[in-house]
């Protein structure tokens, strides 16, 4: 996981502003189980 800030502003009254950007990189090393063979099923929430 990469966290960086973008579009920082410092204003006249000393607060500052900026936009979180939160990046995830999968990893198969360290995963588990086997995306190949893995499964996933996501019910559509709005037909139930």
């Amino acid at each position: 996981e990469i966290l960086e800030n973008t579009n920082v502003v410092w204003h006249d009254n000393g607060t500052i502003t900026y936009t979180p950007n939160r990046t995830v990189h999968f990893v198969p090393e360290m995963s588990v189980s086997d995306p190949e063979k893995d499964i996933i099923r996501v019910p559509n929430v709005p037909m139930l």
